[in-house]
């Protein structure tokens, strides 16, 4: 999708960013079925749990909190508050489960993973991928393209500053 918006433009970018990270964790957690891990020589292991780690920080706490903060207030000023309700509820449920994926992705790191683990990390991976992949789809159809019409220059400048400011 093409946005006008410098914003808008910023979080499609960093969508489909998430998304190529998403896919990768797929591919690794499905080429692995049931059988965990040796993560000791595995650079590719090692790899994708650090970009899970900063993955799920990120998303929490620089690009949710930014939607949270000064997007969503913005459509509830022009009547549009249960959609930044909604959006925030999905956050939060993407926020917990991210948590404890990060969680074992941290845990693996130091210590490996047991079967146990390596299921639990399976089970949460897929559900992280499946519960963003949805909420990404929800935005770049609807959020976005409203965000693009409530903006005129000036504030679609100075979002887009402060977004890149808070990296």
């Amino acid at each position: 999708m093409d946005y006008s918006s410098q914003i808008a433009r910023l979080l499609h970018d960093e969508h489909m960013a998430e998304i190529a990270r998403l896919e990768c964790l797929e591919g690794v957690l499905q080429r692995q079925g049931r059988t965990h891990p040796s993560i000791g020589q595995d650079g590719v292991l090692k790899k994708l749990l650090t970009d899970v780690i900063s993955s799920v920080e990120t998303q929490s706490t620089h690009h949710f909190a930014f939607e949270e903060e000064h997007l969503f207030p913005r459509l509830a000023a022009h009547g549009e508050p249960d959609i930044g309700r909604f959006l925030a509820g999905e956050h939060e449920a993407i926020r917990e489960v991210g948590s404890a994926v990060a969680g074992l992705a941290k845990t693996a790191q130091q210590d490996g993973f047991t079967e146990e683990t390596w299921r639990e990390f399976q089970r949460l991976g897929l559900e992280l991928i499946e519960r963003t992949i949805f909420h990404i789809q929800k935005e770049e159809m609807g959020f976005l393209p409203m965000i693009e019409q409530l903006l005129d220059g000036d504030e679609d400048s100075q979002l887009a500053l402060a977004y890149a400011e808070g990296r």
